[in-house]
């Protein structure tokens, strides 16, 4: 996190992208040596059930041997599936064991696709990219302080970067003490994460910037096709493909579209929901909620808008004989 910090300062895109890794993984660890220690309790409690079982040890000797028998543990294909996936760790710590507060979770999945989109299908967006890696830097900060659990044991580590960055009295002090590593945490933050006015402010301003986009590709559509209305333009990003543009008209009249011009408008008025957040994770999770509905309408009118433009250029082409 230390290391993320000092990229954050540095500024620049690709510092803020390696900024974006190394606190998704630091995220992603402390998320699964979480897992791990709930999944080991399990399986204490599955073989701890079984073996009662085995015994015939009556009903009401126990209650907690009454409790581990109504207790349902996870199926052999959970726990595949919990080992492969991010999303469903989340979900089983803030729902199975109610150790993850749901909010964070979901913006904690979220921010995990925005950081899978950034490195492996190359999209960035450079409006709130360094936003995202704040709110992540802020989620790592709270998993520190109420999810992640320390161990202590035996090493010899050499742990004097611990006291000479952070100004403790010793490796020990942070590994057993809470008020250290709250010291250290505030610290951090005070060095990173902006208030909520300038996180509400580049959110507002990046969600704006993109109706603005869906708008004008709207408007292209209604330039160059048989559309009347922006109405109509939304309808045509959102046909099949392959109806039959002789009955374009009566196609048209009668296709009721998943987003009509009205619904599109209404999740353009959410914009303010961001700005009444009461902190920044609230901030984003209703940043992130807006921005996942207004991808659904992104990508058939920018595709849409795109065909068209494309078949204007190869009529140019044909046109000047090329």
């Amino acid at each position: 996190m230390d290391e993320a910090r000092r990229y954050l300062e540095g500024g620049r895109l690709e510092q803020v992208r390696l900024a974006l890794l190394l606190l998704d993984n630091a995220a992603e660890l402390q998320i699964e040596r979480r897992v791990r220690e709930a999944l080991n309790s399990e399986n204490l409690g599955e073989r701890v059930r079984d073996r009662a079982s085995a015994l015939r040890i009556p009903k009401g000797y126990s209650e907690g041997l009454d409790g581990l028998a109504a207790w349902q543990p996870l199926s052999a294909k959970d726990k595949e599936r919990l080992s492969k996936s991010f999303p469903a760790k989340l979900d089983y710590l803030s729902e199975r064991h109610q150790v993850l507060d749901a909010s964070i979770a979901r913006v904690l999945s979220y921010l995990h696709r925005y950081r899978n989109e950034a490195y492996h299908e190359g999209r960035v967006r450079r409006e709130t990219i360094r936003t995202a890696a704040v709110i992540l830097f802020e989620i790592n900060c709270l998993l520190l302080l109420d999810v992640f659990r320390v161990s202590m044991f035996a090493s010899n580590e050499d742990y004097s970067w611990l006291e000479e960055r952070f100004r403790v009295d010793r490796a020990g002090s942070l590994l057993g003490g809470g008020e250290s590593l709250e010291r250290i945490v505030d610290e951090l933050r005070a060095l990173v994460v902006p208030g909520l006015p300038a996180v509400t402010e580049t959110l507002v301003r990046h969600l704006e910037s993109r109706f603005e986009d869906v708008w004008d590709a709207v408007d292209f559509i209604l330039s160059t096709t048989p559309a009347e209305s922006r109405e109509d333009a939304l309808k045509i990003a959102q046909l099949d493909p392959n109806v039959d543009g002789r009955e374009i008209d009566a196609i048209l009249a009668a296709f009721q579209p998943r987003w009509p011009e009205s619904m599109v408008r209404e999740l353009e008025n959410r914009i303010g929901e961001v700005q009444a957040a009461a902190d920044r994770l609230d901030a984003f999770s209703r940043f992130s909620r807006l921005e996942t509905e207004l991808e659904k309408i992104e990508v058939p009118v920018f595709a849409t808008a795109s065909e068209i433009d494309h078949a204007i250029q190869l009529e140019f082409d044909r046109m000047r004989g090329k």
